[in-house]
């Protein structure tokens, strides 16, 4: 006869100076299988559910959905965002992911993301009623805006930022704008937007 044992359960906190994380989930050999986790920081709040690979060559798979506040992205515990710094990002936003790789090397993984916001910057430029989709795969990123109003104008939108060797990152952005004001499309240009079409 074979004797059977139960799968351990594991509850988990782990303070940081940003914040902290709770987890509570199955132990597995291969993996910790994760129920439900919540990551708090001073203003964002993610939950995060899937498998957490144990094994160095078997990816993870995680789901993450809540409100993160933009300028907290560079304090992620356990998940380093070096590219987002340059854009100087302020505001909340709603975040809806999923995320399938090696976590210490998230520049090869896939994850895909629906992120909204009602109010945003990047670089100081302001932008209202965000819709955006990420989605990366074979070391490329790609972020599509189909819908942002910017000063009174509307403006949809494309990055891509490709992940090369030696922690270099090639960015090309493109943006189309209709009625927006002169002095944002002046300030867009300071920043290093190249816009596409202007009307």
């Amino acid at each position: 006869s074979m004797t059977r044992t139960a799968t351990p359960e594991i509850t988990a906190v782990a303070r940081f100076p940003e914040g902290e994380l709770r987890v509570g989930g199955v132990l597995r050999p291969d993996a910790v299988v994760i129920e439900e986790s919540l990551l708090s920081l001073a203003k964002s709040r993610l939950h995060v559910q899937g498998r957490l690979s144990r094994e160095a060559k078997r990816p993870s798979a995680l789901a993450v959905s809540g409100t993160v506040e933009l300028d907290e992205l560079a304090t992620l515990p356990f998940l380093p965002l070096p590219a987002l710094e340059p854009w100087v990002l302020r505001g909340a936003a709603e975040v809806q992911g999923e995320f399938q790789g090696q976590v210490g090397d998230w520049e090869a993984a896939f994850f895909r993301a629906r992120i909204r916001a009602a109010h945003l910057e990047a670089r100081q430029l302001p932008l209202d009623q965000l819709v955006c989709t990420v989605e990366q795969r074979n070391r490329v990123l790609r972020a599509q805006i189909p819908s942002a109003l910017f000063s009174d104008g509307k403006l949809s939108g494309k990055l891509t930022i490709t992940h090369e060797e030696a922690a270099r990152q090639t960015f090309l952005l493109q943006a189309d704008l209709i009625g927006a004001e002169k002095q944002y499309l002046a300030a867009l240009d300071t920043a290093g937007v190249a816009l596409a079409a202007i009307q």
